[in-house]
């Protein structure tokens, strides 16, 4: 039976039986819910023991309008550094638990091992490619897919200085749920013309474009994005409705904290408190342009 016909099923009992009008608006949200989609329900069913989460504690941090969401790491969780591993961990045999399923014929969707909020999940090309290659119309493609499935956003982290940790080609998506807010959201103009723009507190070479047909625009974008700043190394985040390229001149901000892409959507994880007092002092915006390249 499908949406309608259970609506319309649903609403001839409430005449007959004569459901209050309470009863009625709690059946009226639970008819206009988002639908649960089969993807979401794979990735929430599991909780591999493999993961080993990142413990940290959530501060806001304000920069002039800016409301950073600051993660302060606690001292027992490690994650390896790049190129630690000898065995890649994106290609069989994968820990269990750890590998979602296998998507299209191309890719696999993955658990991040080490996340710092719940359900961070990685897709992974099935063949070893280069995590500074160009995306592909279908990497994005996929992408979309999945961050409209689950109602997140997706980032990539490409070239030396945009802070990849693995150099198996993956992109990384977030489910908003997982977060307590967006901060870059709010920064985005309701309101957006069909072409590249730029926010005036990102004093740093970026461009945003907005997304009005992902089915045929995705990797049109992508590329004018990569024409407009030429980049080495660059950060991307993809939602639905708009893509963000920034690009990187080095890795680490202040020779101190490690920035990848969701440094640009308003999230820094520090290290240490003396690193978070140092942050407060500086400021976040000051910390991504001193990683980010200028003019």
């Amino acid at each position: 039976m499908d949406l309608n016909s259970y609506a319309k099923s649903l609403k001839t009992i409430i005449s007959i039986i004569g459901i209050t009008v309470v009863s009625a608006i709690v059946l009226k949200k639970f008819l206009t819910r988002k639908p649960q989609t089969a993807l979401r329900g794979l990735i929430y069913k599991n909780n591999p023991a493999a993961i080993e989460k990142i413990h940290t504690q959530e501060e806001s941090v304000s920069d002039g309008d800016f409301n950073f969401v600051v993660y302060l790491k606690s001292q027992e969780s490690q994650k390896p550094k790049r190129g630690a591993r000898v065995t890649n961990p994106f290609l069989y045999p994968f820990e269990p638990g750890m590998l979602i399923r296998n998507y299209g014929n191309n890719y696999r969707l993955l658990y991040n091992k080490y996340p710092v909020v719940d359900k961070h999940l990685l897709l992974v090309t099935f063949q070893y490619e280069k995590q500074s290659d160009l995306l592909t119309r279908e990497d994005l493609e996929k992408a979309y897919e999945i961050i409209c499935e689950i109602d997140g956003f997706a980032f990539y982290n490409s070239g030396e200085n945009s802070g990849h940790s693995q150099d198996h080609k993956h992109i990384q998506i977030l489910p908003y749920e997982s977060l307590s807010r967006f901060p870059l959201e709010q920064h985005i103009p309701a309101s957006m013309q069909d072409t590249a723009f730029t926010l005036p507190c990102y004093d740093f070479k970026h461009f945003f474009h907005p997304i009005t047909n992902p089915k045929e625009e995705l990797h049109i974008i992508y590329s004018k994005l990569l024409g407009l700043l030429t980049p080495t190394s660059y950060n991307l985040i993809l939602t639905q409705n708009w893509m963000l390229m920034v690009s990187r001149a080095k890795e680490r901000s202040f020779n101190r904290f490690d920035l990848n892409s969701v440094a640009y959507a308003g999230f820094i994880l520090v290290k240490s408190p003396e690193d978070l007092e140092y942050l407060k002092q500086v400021g976040p915006l000051q910390i991504l342009r001193d990683a980010a390249s200028q003019g």
